[in-house]
């Protein structure tokens, strides 16, 4: 995407502390901290790591990258019409 001049957009699902809702306590990855905020495992995989120019959002409170974020913003901003949604957590996007 980057080579067709393409916006390339990064969501990460991390959790920051004090926005933990009841459900992921009862999840034992996530309670341990599996995506808590600022935690290195929660970062986003070096081999695919944004450009310095490229939209990151760090922080969502659910599975959904619209829930809670800036990303419709972003996109509206960007004149984006169409989507092409990557990566591990694709199908609860």
């Amino acid at each position: 995407m980057r080579e067709l001049g393409v916006p390339v957009i990064y969501t990460a699902h991390n959790i920051a502390e004090d926005c933990v809702a009841d459900f992921y306590k009862l999840w034992k990855p996530i309670k341990d901290g599996a995506i808590k905020e600022g935690s290195p495992g929660a970062d986003i995989y070096s081999g695919i790591y944004p450009l310095p120019t490229e939209r990151v959002i760090r922080t969502k409170p659910a599975y959904c990258s619209f829930t809670g974020t800036d990303l419709d913003y972003v996109l509206r901003n960007l004149g984006v019409k169409t989507l092409i949604i990557a990566g591990t957590l694709t199908n609860f996007c």
